[in-house]
């Protein structure tokens, strides 16, 4: 037995070398072997297949579940930013109303009160 440089397998004498196949006898071989392969390959893409949609339900799983963590979460600030909401309204409500009562203060005193405490160093 010797090997060329490629390293292939080349006998030295004909006894050495395969028998020939007989091509009636190997198409049948040949049609069973792709039969075969054509067979393995469709198990693989049906387990595949099966995967796929065990993991697809678990994904779409997950994605209701963030859904409704979303909504929650959502629900739950919108509740804190109405009441910030409410909370500044008082407090700009309670500004407008002290306001509105300064002036009113202003507006009844006399304005000789009010020129002697500028003179006085009382600036409002």
């Amino acid at each position: 037995m010797t090997y060329s440089d490629d390293r292939a397998y080349t006998p030295k004498h004909d006894s050495e070398a395969p028998p020939r196949s007989d091509p009636a006898k190997l198409a049948p071989i040949t049609v069973a072997a792709v039969d075969q392969i054509g067979e393995a390959a469709a198990i693989e893409l049906e387990v595949m297949a099966q995967t796929i949609l065990k993991h697809a339900d678990v994904l779409a799983a997950n994605l209701v579940d963030l859904a409704a963590g979303v909504r929650k979460h959502s629900r739950i600030e919108g509740e804190r930013v109405a009441v910030f909401c409410e909370k500044t309204t008082t407090v700009l409500e309670s500004m407008r109303g002290l306001t509105e009562r300064l002036d009113a203060i202003d507006a009844a005193v006399p304005e000789s009160i009010a020129r002697a405490a500028k003179r006085n160093g009382g600036d409002r």
